[in-house]
């Protein structure tokens, strides 16, 4: 009975960390530049990381519009001033990425924006 529950707990504990992690998108406007990261162990260092993945794409003004741990983040850009944020997390991971791109379109068309199209998602 003691092994079945240490091996159900190992288990377990492999099955969810195997998806933890966290994840960052960062956005240049002037540039029209994104930057993500993925599958860190903080928001420190996914923030981080995302920044520099910006500016590497060359973004000058890169900034960090959203971030995650275990869960779904997208950004959507449109023409003018439009920029959305979108996060889902479900705890099945149903329909996280589309859930979140839902929002981050919503959200640009509410700040004006024409045209609004996903530029990045990032999913744990």
């Amino acid at each position: 009975m003691r092994k079945l529950i240490i091996g159900a707990l190992a288990l377990f504990v492999s099955n969810t960390t195997a998806f933890a992690g966290s994840g960052a998108i960062a956005y240049s406007k002037p540039d029209d530049v994104v930057g993500t990261s993925y599958g860190f162990g903080s928001q420190r260092h996914a923030r981080r990381w995302a920044l520099l993945d910006c500016r590497q794409n060359g973004g000058s003004d890169c900034q960090i519009e959203i971030s995650e741990k275990n869960a779904c983040v997208a950004v959507a850009v449109g023409r003018g001033r439009g920029l959305g944020r979108g996060w889902s997390s479900h705890p099945l991971g149903e329909l996280e990425e589309e859930r979140s791109q839902q929002g981050a379109v919503r959200g640009c068309n509410e700040t004006g924006g024409e045209g609004c199209e996903v530029r990045a998602v990032v999913c744990h």
